[in-house]
Order: C-alpha cells, then sequence, then structure tokens
C-alpha cells in the first residue's frame, strides 16, 4: 500500500447487551430495534433533511449466517503484533462455488501512518485490500482490586483506530493450520511482523483456533447524514454454543469516503448519531470493548 491511499471508509461500533436478543431473531426482531430505538436516537440526535422528513430511512435485510473462527498462534504472536485473522464460511456460497471459504487479516492500529503505509496483499485473484478508520466509544480498561474494569468518558465520546485489512478465499484443500500457510497467503506478512517483534518467527508454529461461532447479521438499514452520504447499518450477533441467547451483539454503521474525504456536515452528523446511541438506556454493553477479543483462542 502506498502511502497516497486514501481512507475508504469510516465504521463506528456500539457492543450491545446480548441478552436484549434473547430468542429466536428474527427480520422482524431485528427491525423493531432498528425503528424504535435507533429511529428514537435519529429523530432527537439529528435535524431533518431539506424536504422536512426523516432521515431514517430503510430497515434491514433478511439475514445472512455465516460461521467464523480467529485463529492465532499459542503464545498470540499475531494478535500481540496488533494483526487479527479470521476465517469466515458463507454455507450459502459453498453451495454455489467450489469453497465459501475466505480469510481475513487485519492490522488495527491507532496510529494513522502506520495502518496507511503497511503493505498487505494477498496471492489469490480476488484479494481485496481496505483501509479503514474504525470507531468505538472512549472507554479504558483498568485493574482494580481483584478484577478488571472498564470506564467510559462522561460526557460520552469516541476514540479512533486505522485498519489496514485484505480478504482473499482460501485455496480449495487448503487447511489454515501453521503459521507458514498464512505467510504464503499474505507475502509481506513477514517482513512486517519483523518490523515489530523480537519473537521468533517460525512458519512450522500450529496456529490455535478460537470457538466456532454461528454469525447472523442483518445488513444495509440506512440513515440520510446528506452531502450524499449515507450510513449504511448492520446488527451482528454472535453465538458460541447453540444457546437461545448470543455471546455478542454490535450494531455498526458504515459511511464511505470519497477519496478519503466526508463534508463536515456529515461528519458532524454521523459523530452525534453515534453518540447518541451511546446513551441507549439498558441496551449499551459497557463492560466490554472488542468482541474480537472474546473469540481469540485461549493463550498458552
Amino acid at each position: 500500500m502506498n502511502r497516497c491511499t486514501p481512507l475508504k471508509a469510516r465504521e463506528y461500533k456500539l457492543l450491545l447487551n446480548p441478552d436484549r436478543f434473547a430468542g429466536e431473531i428474527s427480520l422482524e426482531t431485528a427491525n423493531q430495534f432498528w425503528t424504535v430505538q435507533i429511529g428514537s436516537i435519529v429523530r432527537d440526535h439529528l435535524d431533518k433533511k431539506k424536504d422536512g422528513k426523516s432521515r431514517h430511512g430503510r430497515g434491514f435485510d433478511p439475514a445472512e449466517r455465516r460461521t467464523i473462527r480467529f485463529r492465532d498462534t499459542g503464545d498470540h504472536l499475531l494478535s500481540s503484533a496488533d494483526y487479527i485473522l479470521r476465517e469466515r464460511t458463507n454455507p450459502a456460497a459453498e453451495e454455489k462455488e467450489a469453497s465459501g471459504r475466505e480469510l481475513t487479516l487485519k492490522l488495527r492500529t491507532t496510529d494513522l501512518f502506520i495502518a496507511a503505509d503497511t503493505p498487505l496483499p494477498g496471492t489469490q485473484e480476488r484479494a481485496d485490500t481496505k483501509f479503514e478508520e474504525d470507531i468505538a466509544p472512549l472507554q479504558i480498561s483498568v485493574m482494580r482490586p481483584g478484577h478488571r474494569c472498564v470506564l467510559v468518558a462522561e460526557p460520552r465520546s469516541i476514540r479512533s483506530r486505522f485498519s489496514v485489512s485484505t480478504t482473499q478465499p482460501v485455496p480449495d484443500g487448503l487447511g489454515i493450520d501453521r503459521l507458514g500457510d498464512v505467510l504464503e497467503l499474505y507475502p509481506t506478512l513477514l517482513n512486517n511482523l519483523m518490523l515489530i517483534t523480537t519473537d521468533e518467527i517460525r512458519s512450522a508454529e500450529a496456529l490455535r483456533s478460537g470457538p466456532t461461532i454461528s454469525e447472523i447479521v442483518f445488513k444495509d438499514a440506512a440513515v440520510d447524514l446528506g452531502d450524499g452520504v449515507t450510513a449504511k447499518f448492520t446488527l451482528t450477533l454472535w453465538y458460541f454454543e447453540a444457546t437461545a441467547t448470543p455471546r455478542v451483539a454490535e450494531i455498526s454503521f458504515k459511511c464511505k469516503t470519497e477519496d478519503g474525504y466526508v463534508p463536515r456536515g456529515a461528519a458532524s452528523r454521523a459523530l452525534a448519531l453515534f453518540v447518541g446511541m451511546q446513551s441507549l438506556d439498558g441496551w449499551v454493553n459497557f463492560e466490554e470493548q472488542s468482541k474480537t477479543a472474546l473469540a481469540l483462542p485461549a493463550k498458552i
């Protein structure tokens, strides 16, 4: 990736209380949350459009169901270097193609320039690389006697991290079992790791897998932020076991940029919307900071 690559999108992510989604999840349930909860935030925190209509738009499409797993070495070589490795299987795609598997490697950092200037190409023909900003509530994790807790900024605010990620199909018959398998699919990864870690990098080292996660995703609900910018919402639920209550629930929205630029009006509305969402009483999960941290394999 060259240093002139513009930011492709900004994604705002908010963890929710998973108990709120206990029981059978349906499109009707997802759109009730969209209409009542998100609709109230839009009404209370955003102005109306020039024609007097609400900026709160269409609801979610029917659910997509996928299986995902996160992988790392036993000593968390990748995650300790701010890399995340995720394998996703789409059963619907698997029925139509030889493989429905795809692998995503993401570097996420608080430093804009590290992300912007880190090369991360894939070797497969359909490899897709993105440079994005990830936005979450402003929180910090601190140790209290005997336990760790999360402190949330008051008044509510945001924090940004920047990511470069490449998603590519997994070749038929390839198991992602060793670190070397990942190094072959992402040819710059070895040099990238050597810049930031003094640990020995062993291609033969086994990759461990976190829990197998059943993922249910409702996508493409929309809020009009003005200036030609649309916030596209996604409701994500993760089930670690065959239970009626998800382990993780997240509401997020993504705004594409125009060559790395977002007009001030649209950016201001996105900020007001996300800060407002943090006030959803009884819905927001401020006890955890990251859904990915819950899905990594145990460190040994």
